[in-house]
C-alpha cells in the first residue's frame, strides 16, 4: 500500500471516528504520512515502509472503527525508528529529560541521606563537646528544635 493510498484511507477513517481521541491520533497519523511523503526515501526504504503500511491497514480492516489508532500510530513510529532510523522532533530531548529527572530523584535522595548522616555526625560531635565542657543540661529532649 502506497503512502498516498494509506493517507486516503486515514482521511476516510477520520470522517467517522468512534471517539475524539481516535480522531486526534488519526490527524497525527495523517501529518506523519505527509511528512514521509515529503521525504526522499530510497527504493528499499520506501518498499519496507509500504509493507509496514499494508500490515497496519490490515489491522485497521480487522478491527474496523474499534481500532486503537494510538497503538497503530506508535507501531509505525517504532518501525520508523528501528528500521529507517527516523525519529520525531525532540525525541532525544524527551529521553534526556526523563533520564535527568530520574538521576535527580535518585541522587537527590542519596544526597539527602548523606546530608542527614553528616548533619547527625556534626550534631553528635557538637553535643559531646558541650557535655565535656559541662554546658549541657541533663534533661530529656522534648522534641523542639533550637
Amino acid at each position: 500500500m502506497t503512502l498516498l493510498q494509506f493517507k486516503e484511507f486515514l482521511v476516510d477513517f477520520r470522517a467517522n471516528p468512534l471517539s475524539k481521541r481516535n480522531q486526534q491520533y488519526t490527524e497525527q497519523f495523517i501529518r506523519l504520512i505527509n511528512e514521509l511523503q515529503a521525504r526522499q526515501l530510497d527504493d528499499f526504504a520506501r518498499e519496507r515502509l509500504e509493507n509496514e503500511l499494508q500490515l497496519l491497514h490490515q489491522n485497521f480492516q480487522i478491527n474496523g472503527h474499534k481500532t486503537h489508532v494510538k497503538k497503530e500510530y506508535h507501531k509505525l513510529l517504532k518501525f520508523l525508528k528501528r528500521e529507517l532510523k527516523l525519529t520525531p522532533n525532540y525525541y532525544f530531548t524527551q529521553i534526556g529529560v526523563v533520564v535527568g529527572g530520574l538521576a535527580a530523584f535518585i541522587f537527590g535522595f542519596l544526597f539527602l541521606f548523606i546530608g542527614m548522616i553528616v548533619g547527625g555526625l556534626i550534631g553528635f560531635y557538637l553535643d559531646n563537646r558541650v557535655q565535656k565542657r559541662g554546658e549541657s543540661l541533663r534533661i530529656d529532649w522534648d522534641g523542639h528544635f533550637c
